[in-house]
């Protein structure tokens, strides 16, 4: 299975190198999935690595992105087809996660993104 490389259209152009190095780690680890470079992440990204930017909209944007990986990984996982019924009485075929999901923090390194993750799901 190919693991292709997805850039935004519109920014594709910018940064065929990067496209070309990220596609080479992309070929050698087929399991990697790679969130898709969009223009919002690129800008994202370069708010977050610029030496300049203040504190608070570091924290800003950091958070948005971590919302976005996490968007994407509870993509990635298993669902179930579920048919409901809507309040005019008509029904909808949906989906349904097939399992409850369990996040464990881990200090220092991924407590960072507890809270995004706790913004995805009501707790019952």
């Amino acid at each position: 299975m190919s693991n292709k490389l997805r850039f935004a259209p519109n920014i594709l152009g910018l940064m065929q190198d990067e496209a070309a190095r990220l596609q080479k780690i992309l070929d050698r680890f087929p399991q990697l999935q790679l969130v898709p470079q969009t223009a919002q992440l690129r800008a994202m990204m370069t708010i977050i690595r610029d030496r300049t930017t203040k504190k608070e909209e570091f924290v800003f944007y950091a958070d948005r992105v971590i919302r976005l990986l996490i968007e994407e990984a509870l993509n990635e996982l298993p669902f179930t087809q579920q048919d409901i019924t809507t309040p005019t009485g008509a029904t909808y075929h949906g989906l349904a996660f097939s399992h409850k999901i369990c996040g464990v923090s881990i200090v220092r390194a991924g407590e960072s993104m507890e809270a995004g993750l706790q913004g995805t799901d009501q707790e019952e």
